[in-house]
């Protein structure tokens, strides 16, 4: 089984989070017609499904070895100290990717990456001039324009 057929304990919160279903959400995504924040809803909800789906195991290997109705010296302390210590971890990590998770849902959308300065170049532009005598002459040109910020215009008073 896929993670993305695994059940998470956060299904509910991003389906109504999104709106749509997850096997929905998971067909638009192979698409590619998502928009990030949904890719990386999917990608930690993934995380998360194998997380708690290797938690389960844990839990059950565990629960195994302490039954009542099992074999009293058929399972070793330092095995069962590993298990608990590998349950914990499995526990922690699903914990931080519930609360990203939780954190990403309560996040506006976007659709596309934040934005971005300009880049600048502090170079000055060069001019290339010919000289009588066929030769080149190399001058500083005019500097260049300083760059401005999409969406922002000049103000003029």
């Amino acid at each position: 089984m896929n993670s993305a057929e695994m059940p998470t304990t956060q299904d509910t919160a991003i389906v109504e989070a999104l709106g749509r279903p997850l096997d929905v959400l998971y067909a638009q995504a192979a698409a590619g017609t998502v928009d990030p924040m949904v890719q990386r809803v999917l990608e930690l909800r993934s995380f998360l499904a194998l997380v708690e789906d290797q938690a389960g195991k844990t839990r059950d290997r565990i629960r195994q070895a302490v039954d009542p109705e099992g074999d009293l010296y058929g399972v070793s302390a330092q095995h069962l100290r590993f298990q608990t210590e590998l349950l914990e971890a499995a526990l922690e990590v699903g914990r931080t990717y519930g609360q990203t998770l939780r954190e990403l849902l309560g996040a506006p959308p976007t659709d596309s990456p934040p934005g971005r300065r300009p880049v600048q170049f502090t170079q000055s532009k060069i001019a290339a001039i010919s000289a009588p005598g066929g030769g080149l002459t190399v001058r500083p040109g005019p500097a260049a324009e300083p760059a401005v910020e999409a969406g922002v215009g000049r103000h003029r008073r």
